[in-house]
């Protein structure tokens, strides 16, 4: 369609409006809602966003992007226990996305909304996280869970590796994000 054109093309205005005709007109156009959802997601317009990704989840519910979109709109949204209950769900019908654990982590770790929060919760998922995918970003998923659960020297050494271990993959943007949340474990 025009709009994937004009999203590849570096016109995301244009883009947006061609796909919101094309989804007009073709309802079931699943890949346009996506592209959609996605791209107003980006501009946080979050609530524009979760329209189309609970369009997506209409026609098609075994799409996994679309429920992590959903997910991540509701908490876009400070809806954090829908947020919540659809990772959940997520994660139920989808186990093979790891998206979904690392999300539900942070939420549990770090939800403004203090209901939402559990560390010892938050420590289990973050364990599968690193198990599953061993990254800087899981490993920071796993030091903000243990200080979530009250385990500060633990989330002190795992956040400094987790540092480390982006600094030593040339991820030095992504290492220097991660300072400040050291600097509120110590």
């Amino acid at each position: 369609s025009l709009g994937v054109l004009l999203q590849a093309n570096g016109e995301p205005a244009r883009a947006i409006g061609e796909l919101e005709l094309a989804v007009r007109y073709e309802p079931t156009y699943v890949q346009a809602r996506l592209l959609l959802a996605n791209m107003l997601l980006r501009r946080g317009r979050f609530d524009l966003a979760r329209e189309q990704f609970v369009a997506v989840i209409g026609v098609d519910p075994r799409i996994a992007e679309a429920r992590f979109g959903d997910a991540v709109s509701l908490a876009g949204l400070a809806r954090f226990k829908d947020a919540r209950d659809r990772l959940v769900e997520g994660r139920r019908l989808h186990p093979d996305h790891v998206e979904f654990v690392a999300l539900l982590s942070r939420l549990y770790a770090a939800a403004p909304d203090a209901q939402v929060r559990d560390g010892n919760l938050a420590v289990t998922l973050a364990t599968e996280l690193t198990a599953r995918q061993d990254s800087a970003v899981a490993r920071e998923t796993l030091a903000m869970a243990l200080a979530e659960a009250g385990r500060y020297e633990e989330a002190v050494t795992t956040e400094r590796d987790a540092i480390a271990n982006a600094e030593r993959a040339g991820q030095r943007e992504l290492a220097s994000q991660m300072t400040p949340n050291l600097r509120l474990f110590e």
